[in-house]
């Protein structure tokens, strides 16, 4: 897929989600990347994707971070996604569609400052990382992606038992009713190591 392909499919998961899209972002007109185009909106979107050798994790930046009077969403100035080679290696690209969540997910300059980094995998701090808005809903993509597009992965790595608990656990977390039942989705899959 290019970049294009990720952010429609995880755009599409979004919605079917029912999860907020930043108003910043407009596939007809874009209003990010203002400083690197000069100065003005509307040029050309610069979202990179870039498989590397040397990451550890898969990481999101962006040369600037911005808002836009009238709209509730920051805006983004050259957004680029970083991801170890070894997942595309694996068969694995929803580490791709997590990172594609964080650029396209509603998000406010107070929410970026409060930010709770997950360096530590401690049941207490995982739980306080994914609870986020943030990374709740990402993590919650990525596994609706995985369930959907990556049948290969999980049944290398997960039993039947195990699959059949994501599915059925996929399936409660309905549009309005998220964080508990997310949550307990998320718990799960890091647990079975599938994230």
């Amino acid at each position: 897929m290019n970049e294009n392909d990720y952010l429609d499919t995880t755009l599409e998961l979004m919605r079917t989600l029912g999860l907020p899209i930043r108003d910043t972002y407009d596939t007809s007109m874009n209003l990010d990347d203002y400083f690197s185009n000069g100065n003005q909106y509307c040029g050309p979107r610069l979202f990179k994707i870039e498989w590397v050798d040397s990451a550890a994790t898969a990481t999101a930046s962006a040369k600037k971070k911005y808002e836009i009077t009238g709209r509730q969403s920051v805006a983004y100035d050259a957004y680029k996604i970083v991801v170890p080679a070894r997942f595309r290696n694996a068969g694995r690209d929803d580490p791709v569609i997590h990172e594609c969540v964080h650029f396209l997910q509603h998000a406010t300059t107070a929410e970026d400052n409060s930010y709770i980094i997950g360096a530590s995998n401690s049941p207490a701090a995982f739980l306080a990382y994914v609870s986020q808005r943030v990374e709740l809903e990402a993590h919650l993509v990525q596994i609706a992606y995985i369930s959907g597009n990556c049948g290969n992965y999980m049944s290398s790595v997960l039993t039947a038992t195990e699959i059949a608990e994501v599915e059925r656990l996929l399936g409660t977390c309905t549009p309005g009713a998220l964080m508990p039942s997310a949550l307990e989705l998320l718990i799960y899959c890091k647990n079975i190591n599938l994230i």
